[in-house]
């Protein structure tokens, strides 16, 4: 589909004729992907950063190292957002920075393509200043967006985020994967009075987070989705220690497909078993592993298993979670129901000396030999794959 300005937009919270390579104080809110909790906790009104809140404060405090001409300001890491102020000055000579905004501010109230004065203030926990017009821009595809101009508002920004999103990938061994929702919101900051306002708000930010029963509420939402995306996989590798055997888990970006697999993991793909769910008319589940360059032979695995054909039912990616609990991509041939009929194609049998294949989540992979698995599972073994 070709791309229609119209349609296929993004609202900015930049202002309209602004030019951010102004000198001047500016307060930005950047949040995490999803607005997941992941850089801190708070308790009590006294935060802890987690080991990923760590990394994003030395990242800002290293921002003037790269652009000398910021000045950092008050910030605080909360566990899905941080807000920040820094100042950009100008050359020597340069007005206040204060004085400075409020001069291009001017500038833009003057502009003939500006109707109205349109601060735009952060959305995320802003604090509750009274703002002219809301009005927002509309943004062409952001694959036709030039790049921010050198030592502006939206550099200092991207620098920020991609050296915070690299490091934290690099600890959790997860390349490419988001840390931040893609924009930011801002504000410019007017005169004094303003920036006092802010730095209060930020300093008092911790205390208020426990006070917002919708913030508790999305933590609580976020811990529980967790825990329950965990627990599977915290009952298959119980069942495979109890056993005895050696195996290995090895952690990485979220995979749920073989193109996936063969552009993010260092395995042979050759090796990779992949397991399809099945539903069957009568009621049960059927989990078939196959090696994952091939397909299933529905045929051929409805007669092994002794139904017709049309008893049997591939689950879609929801009913996949619904009944197994898991995410697509991330299915097990180790069963956690009692009415799971587990099939091992005996292609599966000739990968040496080992295999890789699900174990409950998308970010990890079970490595383990072909006739442990077959032990752990108690599975019927035949051939129902094709390439």
């Amino acid at each position: 589909m070709m791309h229609n300005p119209d349609i296929h937009h993004r609202n900015s919270t930049r202002l309209q004729s602004y030019d951010y390579r102004s000198a001047g104080a500016y307060f930005v809110t950047i949040c995490t992907f999803r607005k997941e909790p992941i850089l801190a906790e708070i308790t009590d009104g006294e935060m802890r950063l987690t080991e990923l809140g760590n990394i994003v404060r030395e990242c800002w405090t290293e921002i003037p190292s790269h652009f000398p001409n910021v000045e950092l300001d008050e910030f605080v890491i909360m566990p899905n957002h941080v807000h920040v102020i820094f100042t950009i000055h100008e050359p020597v000579g340069a007005k206040h920075p204060v004085a400075a905004a409020k001069a291009a501010l001017a500038d833009v109230a003057a502009s003939p393509d500006v109707k109205t004065t349109a601060i735009v203030g952060a959305r995320h926990a802003s604090p509750n200043y009274t703002t002219v017009d809301k009005t927002r821009a509309r943004h062409a595809s952001p694959l036709q967006q030039p790049r921010p101009p050198k030592r502006s508002l939206g550099a200092i920004v991207g620098s920020f985020k991609s050296a915070c999103t690299k490091r934290i990938n690099e600890l959790r061994d997860t390349p490419g994967l988001p840390v931040w929702q893609r924009n930011y919101h801002e504000r410019v900051i007017r005169d004094d009075e303003e920036l006092h306002g802010l730095r209060d708000y930020i300093q008092n930010n911790p205390a208020r987070w426990e006070e917002d029963p919708e913030r508790q509420q999305q933590m609580d939402t976020f811990k529980t989705k967790t825990e329950n995306e965990r627990e599977p996989f915290r009952r298959l590798v119980e069942i495979i220690e109890q056993s005895g055997v050696p195996f290995s888990i090895h952690e990485h970006q979220p995979t749920r497909t073989m193109e996936d697999a063969a552009q993010n993991l260092s395995f042979d793909v050759t090796r990779i078993v992949k397991t399809v769910a099945f539903r069957l008319r009568s009621g049960g589940i059927v989990l078939a592993a196959v090696r994952g360059i091939r397909r299933v032979d529905y045929a051929r695995l409805a007669n092994f298993v002794g139904v017709n054909r049309r008893d049997l039912s591939a689950l879609s990616p929801d009913e996949v979670q619904q009944h197994l609990g898991v995410e697509p991509g991330s299915v097990s041939p180790l069963p956690l129901r009692g009415d799971a009929l587990v099939l091992i194609d005996e292609d599966v049998l000739t990968i040496l000396p080992t295999i890789y294949c699900g174990i409950g989540r998308s970010d990890r992979t079970l490595e383990i030999t072909p006739d442990n698995l077959v032990r752990l599972t108690m599975c019927r073994v035949g051939g129902f794959s094709r390439e």
